[in-house]
């Protein structure tokens, strides 16, 4: 006598719900990944502003030396002007925008200096005739004594 065994035979391979959990895992980390990158990029930008700004502060003391004491005007000081509008333009770049660096100048002992940050939105970086560089909620103010805001 002849005995047939039927043995099941497995298939082997992926689930539709295996693949779709797959895919739903690769999903979530490029999307982890595509905001982190997106994040760097946008603390990259704020680097080059903050350097520019640093830049900036450098060519007003360079005036200000130059002037017998005084920043009166020192961002229309013919030297610096080809150094200053490549500054400004590297700023304006790395914001995304335009004409976004304030420079408040007419006083003799103060001036302002302001950028927006991209990865603090509403933030700026600014410096004045202190030296001090800090982050604040506004721009250079359009009225004397031209200095950071406080906050």
């Amino acid at each position: 006598m002849i005995h047939c065994s039927h043995k099941m035979k497995k298939n082997s391979g992926f689930t539709l719900i295996e693949l779709l959990v797959v895919i739903a895992v690769i999903g979530l980390l490029a999307t982890l990944i595509i905001a982190t990158a997106n994040n760097s990029r946008k603390k990259a930008a704020d680097a080059r502003i903050r350097n520019g700004i640093g830049q900036i502060r450098w060519l007003a003391e360079i005036v200000y030396n130059s002037q017998n004491s005084s920043f009166e005007n020192w961002s229309s000081y013919p030297s610096i002007q080809v150094s200053l509008q490549q500054l400004k333009t590297e700023i304006d770049e790395a914001y995304g925008g335009t004409d976004v660096t304030v420079i408040r100048d007419t006083e003799i002992q103060t001036y302002c200096v302001s950028a927006p940050l991209l990865s603090e939105p509403g933030k700026y970086y600014c410096t004045d005739a202190d030296a001090i560089f800090r982050t604040v909620s506004s721009a250079c103010p359009d009225t004397a004594p031209f200095q950071c805001p406080s906050s």
